[in-house]
């Protein structure tokens, strides 16, 4: 992920086979490696691939940490996480992964508007309870 050419760090897509849903994480970039505000914000979210009228957003001030955001039920169709920053008078463009259900990467259709841009690290299983 890219804020005025400097890489701050990924974007992930997680998930949970047993519960069925994905789940976005932002890592930061090694530190010193990226300067930001003291005021930046961090957006972390997940949108569905098929109708994005499904999505969630997550914030908060951001510390340098890896920050991770809300879940979406993802059994019947693909999701994308997606990250971006914003402070006073700016927000940087926002990063985002493929469109997966599962470990399965679903292609999305051209001119849908959810098609992936600025890719990022794919998804990462988790075998954590729900």
């Amino acid at each position: 992920m890219l804020v005025d050419d400097q890489v701050v760090g990924v974007v992930e897509l997680r998930y949970s086979p047993s519960c069925g849903t994905g789940w976005p994480r932002f890592l930061p970039a090694a530190p010193g490696q990226a300067d930001l505000p003291p005021d930046t914000r961090v957006h972390v979210g997940m949108v569905d691939g098929v109708d994005p009228r499904r999505w969630t957003d997550f914030e908060m001030d951001y510390a340098g940490l890896s920050v991770y955001g809300d879940m979406l039920i993802n059994v019947t169709s693909c999701v994308a996480a997606t990250a971006y920053f914003s402070g006073p008078g700016w927000r940087s463009a926002a990063a985002r992964t493929g469109c997966y259900r599962g470990r399965t990467r679903v292609p999305v259709a051209t001119g849908s508007g959810t098609s992936p841009t600025n890719l990022t690290r794919s998804r990462s299983a988790s075998r954590t309870p729900c």
